[in-house]
């Protein structure tokens, strides 16, 4: 679990400082969407998590369910660098 919380840390930290206003707090699970996270948004986060971890996210696990918050985002991406198929 201390991976994922390690992850979610770092993708904390860009959202606050990259994608999101210094005045809104965001949090392990904030709703993204809901806050305004849009396409140019996804672009920029699917380029650091690629720059941060090695790792492209494809497509098929672009879902609603592991792009819900940053928890769920750490999650998918420890997931995928431990090359684990996805829960069912």
């Amino acid at each position: 679990m201390s991976e994922i919380l390690a992850v979610e840390a770092r993708l904390l930290e860009f959202l606050r400082t990259e994608r999101f206003s210094a005045g809104r707090d965001i949090t392990a699970e904030t709703d993204l969407v809901a806050s305004g996270f849009d396409s140019l948004a996804m672009v920029s986060l699917l380029m650091f998590v690629e720059k941060s971890f090695g790792l492209w996210i494809p497509q098929n696990e672009l879902t609603g369910e592991n792009l819900q918050n940053p928890h769920s985002l750490a999650a998918m991406v420890v997931r995928l660098l431990h090359n684990q198929p996805p829960v069912a």
